[in-house]
């Protein structure tokens, strides 16, 4: 490894940001896979590292799961949240994690990234003037969006 590739990968210079998406999987069809696929596909054409629990196998218990998705959410830079999230036992707990660990929160719906306003927290949402409402609607990369969820000691 030549030292240029070496400053690079421990400055994370030019590293791309890593999401890990979440959302309800417990009782929907096919554990709501193709919602995970088709946030996967789509932030991967945005040039992001994506972390999708949606490849875990069938039949493990609930709370395995969780311990694999909240280590690959310690990972991430970023939590993307689809619709129905706040329905989900997991998928809030990963929000809570996200939170704890400073993440920047993008979500499906800008109604989904609301919701994080009901979390017990000092964080609040906060919109900006580049993002439309639905699924990945955007002007620009979404990757240099500031985050949508910030500690209100740096809302303007």
């Amino acid at each position: 490894m030549s030292n240029q590739a070496e400053v690079n990968e421990n400055s994370g210079v030019n590293r791309r940001p890593v999401i890990f998406i979440s959302g309800p999987m417990t009782g929907l069809p096919y554990f709501n896979r193709d919602a995970f696929n088709c946030a996967e596909k789509q932030l991967s054409d945005l040039d992001f590292i994506v972390l999708n629990p949606a490849v875990f196998p069938d039949g493990l218990q609930h709370g395995q799961y969780m311990v694999m998705t909240l280590a690959m959410l310690g990972q991430a830079d970023a939590i993307y949240l689809l619709n129905g999230w706040e329905d989900s036992k997991g998928a809030r707990a990963e929000a809570l994690r996200a939170r704890e660990l400073g993440l920047m929160f993008y979500g499906e719906s800008l109604e989904a990234v609301k919701g994080v306003m009901a979390l017990p927290s000092r964080y609040r949402a906060v919109t900006s003037d580049r993002v439309r409402h639905g699924c990945l609607e955007y002007y620009g990369r979404l990757s240099s969006f500031p985050p949508f969820v910030t500690p209100e000691s740096e809302v303007n």
